[in-house]
């Protein structure tokens, strides 16, 4: 079996060090300090419709089997500040051409859906921000952002693609 890191990237900004608490289908995954930036938090200066996948700091992982696909749900509790949750990257993402001895080395999306010539890559849905259901970002291509204020509780589902299966290691 081979193993899928995944990262949720995003940047959390106070003047107290942020804290969260992630879960991963109802399991705690992470429970800590993320870096956080001593200034008022922003949503301009970065576009969810430009694709990068490292804005932002990697606030925390959690790993799976390569060939995972579906849905997990992710639940984020934020305290000390704000948290604007941005990219959801995996190893051995789904690419076209790519070396697949290469592949834990490389990061990517880890969902995408075709439609037509435009691929979708937003894999977070069924947002539920404080228990306030949240209108999607539909028809843009890349992955929404997403503040969460002090104290609030998030939680939605992470659709994932499976990935590429990399070549036994000889």
């Amino acid at each position: 079996m081979t193993t899928r890191t995944f990262k949720q990237r995003g940047q959390a900004y106070g003047s107290l060090p942020v804290t969260i608490v992630a879960k991963i289908d109802g399991v705690e995954i992470f429970n800590g300090q993320v870096p956080t930036l001593n200034a008022p938090y922003q949503l301009t200066g970065f576009d969810s419709d430009i694709v990068s996948l490292t804005l932002g700091e990697e606030l925390f992982s959690w790993t799976d089997d390569v060939e995972f696909s579906g849905a997990k749900t992710l639940e984020i509790t934020v305290a000390n500040g704000f948290l604007v949750l941005m990219n959801t990257t995996a190893n051995y993402p789904q690419l076209s051409v790519v070396d697949l001895a290469a592949g834990e080395n490389i990061w990517g999306f880890v969902y995408k859906n075709q439609v037509d010539d435009v691929f979708y890559v937003n894999p977070l849905s069924n947002m539920v921000i404080n228990g306030q259901a949240q209108n999607p970002n539909d028809g843009v291509p890349s992955q929404t952002y997403w503040l969460l204020p002090p104290g609030s509780v998030m939680s939605c589902n992470v659709n994932i693609t499976a990935s590429i299966v990399p070549p036994p290691i000889a």
